[in-house]
């Protein structure tokens, strides 16, 4: 299922593809499906950047499968945490291409249990790498409450509508600390995977106004 971009941080089309969805109907006893990685993307018309300017752009993000597991993107947020000297932003111009080695940067590791929701953002830092940092560092905070897709579970709310809330959640937060930073989002990738989408091998190349970028299942 294609990718769709949504520069608001709302949680409209999400939510709708993911509430149709219920944890019995994902099939939890089939074989885990793969991961998701970034293998490149290039900025176009984003914003103010202009072609002999560059910007400071970083990506974020959030995904959950039908284990109920909150992930944060990007991957390794604990050694993140643990060097907080690691520099997140890469000096991008427009019609720059990013590449990344091999199968691509890790979005989401393998294995994922039933469906995979995802929110990726690509922002500009209007300050330093230390705003950031401090975006990165609420959505890792947030994930931290996917103790609450157990309570709406438990509630009756079916698991894939529990984690879309949860997942919307955890980006509210983020969107609230950009918003002190005074950071714009270039471009948002918003998908939801069922496991006929989710084939190892495949890319998917997603070319919206902001930007272009290829994800690679693996």
């Amino acid at each position: 299922m294609p990718l769709l971009t949504d520069e608001r941080l709302t949680l409209s089309s999400l939510v709708e593809r993911v509430q149709q969805e219920t944890f019995a109907e994902q099939g939890l006893e089939e074989a885990p499906l793969p991961g998701l990685t970034l293998s490149e993307y290039v900025l176009k018309d984003a914003r103010e950047i202009l072609p002999w300017n560059k910007a400071e752009v970083y990506m974020f993000g959030v995904a959950v499968d039908a284990s109920a597991t909150m992930r944060a993107i990007p991957y390794g947020q604990a050694q993140f945490d643990e060097r907080p000297d690691i520099n997140v932003v890469r000096r991008v111009g427009a019609g720059d291409r990013v590449n990344y080695m091999g199968r691509g940067l890790p979005l989401v590791v393998p294995p994922v249990q039933g469906f995979l929701a995802i929110r990726l953002l690509l922002a500009e830092s209007d300050r330093d790498a230390r705003a950031a940092a401090q975006v990165i560092q609420a959505v890792g905070e947030g994930v931290a409450s996917s103790e609450s897709i157990t309570l709406l579970t438990a509630a009756g709310v079916p698991i894939a509508a529990a984690a879309a809330v949860v997942l919307g959640h955890t980006l509210e937060v983020a969107a609230k600390v950009m918003a002190a930073n005074r950071d714009d989002v270039i471009e948002a990738f918003e998908g939801y995977f069922g496991p006929d989408d989710m084939v190892a091998g495949e890319s998917i190349v997603v070319d919206n106004p902001g930007a272009q970028a290829t994800f690679h299942f693996v």
